[in-house]
């Protein structure tokens, strides 16, 4: 009969020998099992806990991409999941609209009108509030004609933003860029909104009463390829 002792001396080596550093081989798909058996032992040994609760039920372990498997690896796992889950759904759509280095001079020969000479607060809106500078200027671009329309003409709206009497005055044309980067990120991109049609539907929904002629259909395809464009 073992002695508790004995016991207690086996338990010890058997962390220990588990404990070493081994050479790195190929996963096997029984590797994440093995972790979760050490686990089990570990944490059976520290309690005092029976010890059948070292063997793992039947149930099947949480797949990588459920919150279940990294809930069980601990908090300083976070980036590790991030990099897993971005890898097995592909880059993020926030990656597009998020901020990003721009050439000042390539992205003004894309602006014309009265957005000449504004590729500068663009950037610095975009870097302000974390988003794509020339995603800010594709929307300019669609919502004024490249500069051309009364709103950005007469009330130096740069992006369609209305108030409670319609369409909103700025004094500037770059109070009226911040604004509107303010509002991306407020009220779209915080809120879970990321991709271009996602934002497109609450920006310039179809069917608005404001919109009588239909104008908001081509939303989302004209910002799309304003913001190709400058590629």
């Amino acid at each position: 009969m073992t002695s508790l002792i004995d016991s207690n001396w086996f338990y010890l080596k058997t962390m220990q020998t588990l404990s070493q550093p081994h050479a790195v081989t190929s996963q096997s798909p029984t590797d994440p099992a093995k972790s979760m058996l050490f686990s089990n032992m570990l944490e059976s040994v520290m309690n005092g806990s029976p010890t059948m609760n070292w063997v793992p039920t039947s149930q099947a372990l949480p797949a990588q991409t459920s919150p279940i498997f990294w809930s069980t690896l601990g908090p300083e796992t976070s980036q590790v999941q991030q990099i897993v889950q971005q890898t097995l759904t592909g880059t993020k759509a926030t990656d597009q609209l998020s901020f990003r280095p721009v050439s000042l001079l390539e992205m003004e020969k894309h602006l014309s009108g009265k957005l000449s000479g504004t590729a500068k607060d663009f950037i610095t809106a975009g870097q302000k509030y974390n988003l794509n500078p020339l995603f800010l200027a594709a929307i300019a671009q669609h919502e004024t004609g490249n500069g051309s329309s009364r709103a950005i003409l007469e009330k130096n709206n740069v992006a369609g933003m209305m108030g409670h009497n319609g369409l909103r005055t700025y004094s500037t044309l770059q109070e009226s860029i911040d604004a509107m980067a303010s509002n991306l990120r407020r009220n779209y991109l915080n809120q879970g909104l990321t991709t271009i049609s996602q934002i497109g539907a609450k920006y310039a929904p179809v069917g608005a009463s404001n919109d009588p002629t239909g104008l908001n259909n081509h939303w989302v395809n004209g910002v799309t390829k304003k913001l190709n464009a400058f590629a």
